[in-house]
């Protein structure tokens, strides 16, 4: 999945040969999944989403809040 994020993500430029000394690694570890029955129950930067809907899905690990500060790109 790493791989495919870096170099085959539609909504990104791949990942240059070049850039590779500039990356940092970061792993996240994940519980098992449950369901919320409130929003309310859901603490941003704590918790990660996953969410789905038909055939589509998406995934925000829990750092991506903090690592973006409510802009939508890294920081």
């Amino acid at each position: 999945m790493a791989i495919a994020a870096a170099f085959q993500d539609p909504r990104f430029e791949p990942l240059e040969k070049e850039e590779l000394k500039d990356l940092r690694l970061e792993i996240s570890v994940l519980t098992p999944l449950r369901r919320v029955a409130d929003v309310g129950e859901i603490e941003v930067g704590i918790h990660g989403l996953y969410i789905r809907k038909g055939v589509r899905a998406g995934l925000l690990l829990p750092r991506w809040p903090r690592n973006t500060a409510g802009t939508g790109t890294r920081s």
